[in-house]
């Protein structure tokens, strides 16, 4: 899973990627087992473009739930008050790729 230096100290198997930039790292994960978890934005246009260009790539997206109004994982701990595996568990339920991954992002960004 690729997310934000604090947010993957709380994920298991969690890889930060300062700056967003994964590209570099196709050469030794497999896209169809990674998750890139993206910051809670649905009104950015930055964090959608991202998460476009991560579906168009073939890899898994965590698309939040609704439900969700902290920005990233660090922010789920401290202010919602989930732990990590609750946040492991809510990714697992909303990881998508492909169509699906698009259908998610619309609604998501309509939120």
């Amino acid at each position: 899973m690729y997310l934000g230096v604090f947010d993957a100290c709380f994920i298991p198997n969690g890889i930060a990627i300062c700056g967003g930039n994964f590209y570099d790292l196709r050469s030794v994960v497999n896209d169809c087992e990674t998750t890139v978890i993206w910051d809670n934005e649905p009104r950015s246009k930055e964090t959608k473009k991202k998460m476009e260009s991560t579906i168009d790539q073939g890899f898994g997206v965590c698309i939040w739930p609704s439900w969700i109004k902290s920005k990233d994982v660090n922010e789920m701990i401290q202010k919602e008050n989930l732990t990590s595996d609750q946040i492991r568990a809510i990714i697992d339920e909303n990881t998508y790729s492909g169509i699906r991954a698009r259908t998610k992002l619309i609604e998501w960004s309509k939120a």
